[in-house]
């Protein structure tokens, strides 16, 4: 995961944001990665200042922050932790939710829509376009992780039938139990004695077409969760599930970011001649002359004995 200004700062940030720039302001909601590895008590340590609320969430512990402004928008914020399978010990943050506070009364279908709106167009500013919308949700999907914004009744938080907005930031199942680990590697057998065979990776971005966007042009490229370049070398067996990612960002004052990820099964026919994955990678500039302009990148990640 990236880095982002911490979230305390960030909520400081935003109350010197005037309302009507809130949509071209670098709001930062997206959790900083140190969060996830740390248990309820160091949580509770780190930011001693901050008068955090027990409560409990779907069985789980979980803090909580009542009505804090975010701009526009006024959010309680949920801290929840995930819990070992054997004994009582809850020791890693797991996820993060932003719920929209329900008034006196029930929001109209126009309220909720401009405030999930609103959320979106936040979370898109961060982290890219989503990998998937509905009528109610958008979601990106990423290696470790994964943001849902979504209208609906968030019961398990805040008690209530009604329809308000949220953003959930969640930890994957496997990451939850070791936030800090490495990425595991298959101990399935290549054929080859149960040995597994050692790839180079090359991977590289072409664009045929900026759009205007922008010249001063970054990649990050990502094997299962690890950052390569040109020359790096993994360790694979048959079976394994192999994850690339790709994030390409124009630099400037607001900068524009893309990203996307592929998934493979490696098989023996990949081991033994080599393979290559290619994606597609929407950059979309945020504002100026050419807002809504994209530069599509093609990438391409190629294995080789």
């Amino acid at each position: 995961m990236k880095r982002f200004v911490p979230l305390f700062l960030a909520l400081v940030l935003l109350a010197l944001v005037p309302l009507a720039s809130l949509a071209e302001a670098n709001v930062a909601l997206n959790p900083d990665d140190s969060w996830w590895g740390m248990s309820r008590t160091k949580f509770k340590e780190t930011f001693g200042d901050v008068s955090f609320e027990e409560v409990t969430v779907d069985r789980h512990k979980a803090l909580a922050l009542r009505a804090v402004d975010i701009g526009s928008l006024t959010v309680d914020v949920y801290f929840d932790f995930a819990q070992r399978e054997a004994g009582k010990s809850y020791y890693t943050l797991s996820k993060v939710a932003y719920i929209v506070p329900l008034e006196t009364r029930k929001f109209s279908s126009n309220a909720l829509s401009r405030t999930y709106n609103t959320l979106v167009d936040i979370v898109t500013a961060e982290n890219g376009k989503p990998t998937s919308t509905t009528g109610k949700s958008a979601t990106w999907s990423f290696i470790d992780y994964s943001i849902t914004v979504s209208r609906g009744a968030f019961k398990a938080y805040n008690g209530s039938n009604w329809d308000t907005a949220a953003v959930v930031y969640e930890l994957n199942a496997e990451a939850a139990v070791s936030p800090t680990a490495a990425p595991k590697t298959s101990t399935a057998s290549s054929g080859r004695g149960g040995k597994s065979a050692s790839l180079t990776v090359t991977p590289s971005a072409v664009c045929k077409d900026e759009n205007h966007i922008g010249s001063n042009w970054t990649q990050e490229f990502s094997v299962n969760g690890r950052k390569v370049s040109e020359g790096s070398k993994v360790t694979l067996a048959v079976g394994d599930t192999l994850t690339v990612k790709a994030v390409i960002t124009d630099n400037d004052s607001n900068p524009d970011i893309g990203e996307n990820t592929a998934t493979r099964t490696v098989t023996q026919n990949d081991l033994d001649r080599g393979f290559k994955m290619t994606m597609k990678v929407s950059v979309t500039e945020n504002g100026g002359r050419y807002k809504g302009e994209t530069a599509d990148w093609t990438v391409t990640f190629a294995f080789a004995k």
